[in-house]
């Protein structure tokens, strides 16, 4: 098991944020308020509570307010450390700008995480169990997913299937039981190595593991939100109150 202090994290956080419509007009998507708290608190919570030290965020629209706010966080809080990886001239994609801001990564394997998902773990932090069940000979990654049958208002499809032996495949739209990518994974650096500057998905490296059976996945049993359109963002505030 890989040693808890030494995990870093990268939240994707550069997106246009098209989906929000008019909500995304004036201010980067990380920082639409859910419940009068902005987005990517509730995976800086996350992190926190987990003891994460170093943390990387890549920036690109409006990247002067985002960072503006979280160097304003970080003047409060001491804890993680963050570093910045700039897309300034252009996005590259969820995998390019991972690849491009792995230099500031000092931990293997590190955590991965989508700034537009809240999830609600029970008793205890699901970071932890992935750290626990992480083996580095198996896996290239490991994914937390979440049952599509309990996603209600997600407005897309299932992304994977999960077997036995919690190897993951792409999900077929004939599938009975399918599964959604909840925005958290944990990577191998040696994923991303000699990429740098390439704009790319990180889908094309999913693929390429599942072809090595070296994509696996947890599923996860806490609650899991998805706020990518005004009207995710709605049943999410109104979730979260229950």
């Amino acid at each position: 098991m890989v040693e808890k202090k030494k995990i870093d994290a990268f939240i994707l956080a550069a997106g246009l944020g098209k989906r929000m419509e008019h909500l995304t007009d004036d201010i980067p998507k990380p920082l639409v308020k859910v419940n009068n708290k902005p987005l990517i608190e509730y995976s800086l919570e996350h992190l926190i509570n987990f003891g994460i030290d170093n943390l990387v965020i890549n920036l690109h629209y409006k990247s002067k307010q985002l960072k503006s706010y979280l160097n304003m966080r970080s003047k409060i809080l001491k804890k993680p450390v963050i570093k910045f990886s700039l897309e300034d001239e252009k996005l590259l994609d969820t995998g390019g700008g991972i690849a491009k801001g792995l230099k500031l990564i000092s931990s293997n394997p590190f955590f991965i995480l989508n700034s537009d998902t809240i999830r609600v773990d029970r008793k205890i932090n699901v970071m932890n169990k992935m750290i626990e069940q992480w083996d580095p000979k198996l896996m290239d990654f490991l994914l937390l997913l979440f049952p599509l049958e309990k996603a209600k208002y997600y407005s897309s499809t299932g992304d994977f299937l999960i077997d036995q032996y919690n190897c993951v495949t792409r999900a077929k739209s004939n599938s009975s039981v399918q599964y959604i990518y909840t925005g958290l994974c944990l990577s191998s650096i040696s994923n991303f190595e000699g990429l740098s500057g390439k704009t790319f998905s990180i889908n094309k490296l999913w693929d390429e593991s599942i072809k090595k059976k070296k994509l696996h996945g947890l599923i996860y049993s806490g609650d899991w939100l998805h706020v990518g359109t005004p009207e995710e963002l709605i049943y999410a505030e109104k979730n979260l109150k229950k």
